[in-house]
């Protein structure tokens, strides 16, 4: 042994004391670059426009690690990143054609709330290319001679494309579109390594270029589409007691297939969901209150029954102020002057008024009510015909065509309040208790999901469709979910599928259909019942589609709630007449 100081300085050239140092010294060299995020602020702020430079943002980076050490000749690894962002956000104000309409009807404000968006809320891509080498060349530490191994390398080279798309078309109506696909850019099997195996090396760049062009080999493909729509129900004044929506989702999935050795492959894998969400409340007190009688029913029982404390009495109230005076004023005069103070009527309103030609008058009686008795009379005491209009609780406007100016007294008289009558309040009674339904709530879900495998056809660049067999594999109806059971055959007939006894993986389907139902009854105050009915059905299918005859495997489940009474006190039957009930 010897060190290494000595054994440098003992070397007879230049590359004999590098190939020293190389061996006894283990060196770890690593180096690190990255852009994040780089844009130009360029952007039409007013009305951002599709080709405006801020919509667009690069990222870039690269690491590298080498090693050389007493068994490594070198090992190196590098990692590159290069990313390409779109995103455009455009600012307008929708299209609305009927918000100009002047009329206050509550009638016309669906045409007038309606808004068109001709544009989407966003519209965005992202791209992605990563690639990764690594490269080891070990000393073979038995040879004599400094020999190396056979070198090692590995190389991975991806492709990441997304887009995504959000698109209100209305204030009701949203929609948003997604979608993924992972491509490997396909590279021969060699060492890339310019310097040196440069012709292996030229024959890796135009196998890479080659697939780059063809935007690579897809691994696999995933794409979502969502749409909800709110019904604008509750825009009618005759509807505003309905709220309804509905969801649809769709989800499509495209998994590349395995190759054996012999270049035979397995076939693809598409897969698919689909689910459907309808929703309706009723709120059945809104509806109830369109009508005055229910609506004054519904306001008397909502009250507090709490007791309110008794007025105090006039004579009382006189007598304590007489004591407070101390006998200072004569009784008489102050009783006197408080009675004064009291109307004669307290139902009575009068107000002299003078008519003119060509010329209606409105006058405020303050009664609070419609129920009321109008009359009039003129300056010598005759009854005069007066016409009349309600206006509201409180007023009332005179309609009489006279020819010259006319002097009247106006009396507007209100009715007994129909809450102190006891029919009415025993009709109120009845009413309230026949509106013991107060909300409804209707709740239906339907999911479809379908997995394929042995599918041929390779995806394309739009929706997940291929073009090699056929206009669109597997088509639109599949991506977006409009299918059934019957797509199998479909599939079958246009040679999408592979017929092969090898493959025994079949297709599957799951079908769930749920339907929810929910009323809340409160027939008294404060005490509330709340009623719930479900069916729920699952089936589930597995098609041996390579076999003659299509084997199918079928299994499910039901539920549903029942009402048990009737067959509470039922018995359940014999063996003579086959179990049977009378109730199922």
């Amino acid at each position: 042994d010897m060190e290494l100081k000595d054994a440098l300085d003992a070397a007879g050239s230049r590359q004999e004391r590098d190939s020293i140092e190389n061996i006894a010294v283990t060196k770890v060299t690593q180096t690190n670059f990255s852009l994040s995020n780089v844009r130009v602020g360029i952007q039409n702020k007013r009305h951002p426009m599709p080709y405006d430079p801020a919509n667009f943002s690069f990222s870039y980076s690269h690491s590298h690690s080498y090693t050389t050490g007493e068994t490594t000749v070198y090992d190196r690894e590098d990692n590159w990143r290069g990313a390409l962002n779109y995103s455009w956000t455009p600012v307008y104000k929708p299209y609305e054609p009927f918000k100009k309409i002047k009329s206050k009807s509550k009638w016309l404000d669906l045409p007038k709330k309606f808004a068109l968006n001709w544009l989407p809320q966003n519209v965005g891509f992202n791209t992605e290319i990563t690639r990764n080498y690594y490269e080891l060349q070990e000393r073979d530490m038995e040879s004599t001679e400094n020999q190396n191994l056979p070198l090692t390398f590995s190389s991975q080279f991806l492709w990441n494309r997304e887009f995504n798309l959000r698109w209100d078309l209305t204030k009701n109506l949203h929609m948003n579109f997604q979608s993924a696909t992972n491509a490997e850019i396909e590279e021969p099997y060699v060492p890339v390594n310019k310097d040196l195996y440069p012709d292996q090396y030229s024959v890796w760049k135009d196998s890479v270029w080659t697939s780059i062009k063809h935007m690579g080999t897809p691994l696999n493909y995933n794409q979502s589409f969502q749409a909800s729509y709110k019904l604008p129900l509750n825009l009618l004044p005759v509807f505003d007691w309905i709220t309804s929506d509905a969801s649809y989702n769709a989800t499509y999935n495209w998994v590349r297939g395995t190759d054996l050795e012999d270049g035979t492959s397995l076939g693809n894998t598409i897969a698919n969901n689909r689910q459907i969400n309808i929703n309706g409340q009723f709120n059945l007190e809104k509806l109830y209150n369109h009508v005055p009688f229910l609506k004054k029913t519904n306001e008397r029982f909502k009250k507090n029954n709490s007791v309110k404390p008794k007025a105090t009495s006039l004579k009382t109230n006189l007598r304590n102020k007489k004591n407070k005076d101390g006998g200072k004023n004569k009784p008489g005069d102050r009783d006197e002057r408080l009675r004064s103070k009291l109307p004669k009527n307290k139902r009575a309103f009068e107000k002299e008024i003078t008519l003119m030609p060509d010329t209606t008058i409105k006058v405020v009686h303050s009664k609070k009510t419609r129920r009321i008795i109008v009359s009039a009379k003129t300056q010598d005491g005759h009854a005069f015909k007066l016409k009349y209009r309600r206006m509201d609780d409180n007023s009332i406007r005179i309609l009489n065509k006279v020819d010259s100016a006319t002097k009247i007294k106006v009396s507007v008289i209100a009715k007994q309040p129909l809450d102190e009558h006891s029919w009415y309040r025993t009709a109120q009674s009845v009413a309230r208790v026949l509106m013991m339904v107060r909300n409804v709530s209707v709740s239906y879900r339907n999911q479809y999901a379908m997995s394929l495998p042995g599918f041929k056809p390779m995806i394309g660049n739009a929706f997940g469709q291929g073009h090699g067999m056929g206009a669109m594999s597997p088509g639109l109806d599949f991506a977006f979910g409009f299918i059934g059971d019957s797509y199998i055959d479909k599939a079958r007939e246009n040679g999408w599928l592979m017929m092969s006894d090898s493959l025994a993986t079949p297709a599957t389907t799951n079908k769930t259909e749920d339907l929810q139902l929910k009323a809340t009854l409160e027939p008294v105050r404060n005490l509330k019942i709340d009623l719930n009915a479900s069916r729920t059905m699952t089936t589930a299918r597995s098609v041996q589609y390579m076999y003659e005859g299509n084997p199918t495997t079928q299994s499910g489940t039901f539920t549903m709630t029942t009402l048990s009474l009737r067959s509470a006190f039922e018995g359940s039957g014999n063996a003579n007449n086959g179990y049977h009930s009378a109730s199922f």
